[in-house]
């Protein structure tokens, strides 16, 4: 895999903006920000706040429309924004009445964050040490096709809900990303590569028919969206904020139907699960401080999940439980609901249950690690691209479910990447020193 090919579009996954383009952005901030607050100071069911979302909602969205060529991070978070805070979000407010400035501002602060940390990390060079190559053209078809072949096979002959299937399905899926990312390296065709792309959609699209239950549509996104990452980061495929922007409503109609079979109404299309998230945290931060048992102990539970949800139950026998069915337990009568029923909480809903008056700390406790995760997975992808990609496309799961849910798909993909980016490199040390 020739690294050295690309040194200047692997920076961390960011790329150079003109000065200009970052002034006026830093001034659509200062203005987002301001009538943020501004709104807040205001009766929440007077006009004013409600003129306060829409303005806000608008900014954000002028702002992510500017950007020309979006690294993986700008995308992912930019489809966050679009998808699942702001269109649901204004929907939310119009036909529930809920509070939703709150928790805009906290997701444009969280990103916002997420970039400015990332790009200060960008800022210096990968020093790529790791091989030139994988092999010839050829051999890499061969191998992405035999991978790819075994996602197939997993998907109709095993269960790919359940921890071997899914083992089976997940890792081979994203260790094949790195064959693809050597064959962009030798500057296969555009045709070759869009046909590569249709491949890897097709290879979801199995995996839909014969294992998918309907849920899980952040991970099916993740499948779809990780090879077009990619190939993103190689050449310029086109990928602008106003398309994210222009498409949130037929990706969230796409979404939608695929969770009902059907939409019988604009909420189902623009609320739905995409915007349940939103009465979650309204319904978290309604919800008595002093009814939360355990103190920060609920907290440091979702944090070890983050890190540990991967292992299957019957390894853990005493692992908490998710944030997801934790609501259902802690808010809700759980009686109305089916067994093993969890819902979306949101990145706010989650640290409102887990620590109460106390989850601005916590929001800046997470972020920090998420950055630094970022980071260390920056430091030891090798020059290689699909490590962040594989971070960025995940990151969409925190802010939907919380920390239990990234951690739920996330170490699945990365661990064996790196595992295969580290023998690789090693294989190719060991070439460079008999020789």
């Amino acid at each position: 895999m020739n690294y050295h090919a690309y040194a200047s579009l692997n920076r961390c996954g960011i790329t150079a903006k003109p000065k200009r383009h970052i002034k006026v952005s830093r001034f659509l901030s200062f203005v987002i920000y301001f009538l943020g607050l501004l709104s807040l100071m205001a009766p929440s069911d007077s006009s004013l706040r409600w003129a306060g979302v829409v303005f806000v909602v608008s900014l954000q969205l002028i702002r992510i429309a500017r950007k020309n060529r979006l690294d993986s991070l700008e995308v992912a978070l930019g489809l966050t924004a679009v998808l699942l805070f702001c269109v649901p979000g204004v929907f939310i407010k119009y036909s529930y009445g809920i509070d939703v400035i709150v928790s805009f501002l906290s997701f444009f602060l969280a990103t916002d964050f997420m970039l400015f940390s990332q790009r200060k990390i960008g800022d210096k060079k990968v020093i790529h040490s790791g091989p030139r190559k994988i092999s010839t053209r050829l051999r890499l078809q061969l191998y992405l096709s035999f991978i790819l072949g075994w996602c197939v096979l997993a998907s109709i002959f095993l269960d790919a809900d359940g921890f071997l299937g899914l083992t089976l399905f997940v890792i081979p899926y994203s260790v094949s990303l790195l064959f693809l990312e050597g064959l962009l390296a030798h500057g296969i065709t555009r045709r070759a590569i869009f046909a590569w792309l249709l491949v890897y959609a097709a290879v979801v699209a199995i995996y839909l028919i014969y294992s998918w239950n309907g849920f899980g549509r952040l991970v099916v996104g993740a499948f779809l969206l990780a090879p077009v990452l990619v190939v993103n980061s190689k050449i310029d495929i086109y990928l602008r904020g106003w398309l994210l922007v222009l498409s949130a409503p037929i990706l969230l109609g796409v979404a939608q139907f695929s969770r009902y079979g059907g939409i019988a109404s604009l909420n189902q299309w623009f609320g739905g699960s995409a915007g349940h998230h939103y009465v979650v945290t309204h319904d978290a931060w309604e919800f008595e401080i002093s009814q939360i048992a355990g103190g920060v102990i609920p907290f440091l539970e979702q944090f070890l999940l983050f890190f540990l949800n991967w292992l299957p139950s019957g390894w853990w026998e005493e692992k908490p439980v998710g944030i997801g069915s934790y609501s259902v337990e802690l808010m809700y009568d759980p009686s109305g609901f089916s067994s093993g029923y969890s819902q979306s909480v949101g990145f706010l809903g989650e640290l409102y249950l887990t620590l109460g008056a106390f989850a601005v700390f916590g929001l800046i406790f997470i972020l920090s690690v998420l950055s630094f995760l970022r980071f260390i997975v920056h430091r030891f992808s090798f020059g290689s691209i699909v490590p962040l990609v594989i971070f960025d496309v995940n990151i969409i799961s925190y802010f939907w479910g919380g920390m239990a849910t990234f951690g739920s798909r996330f170490w699945f993909m990365i661990i064996p990447t790196i595992c295969v980016l580290w023998f690789l490199r090693s294989r190719a040390s060991t070439r460079n020193l008999s020789v």
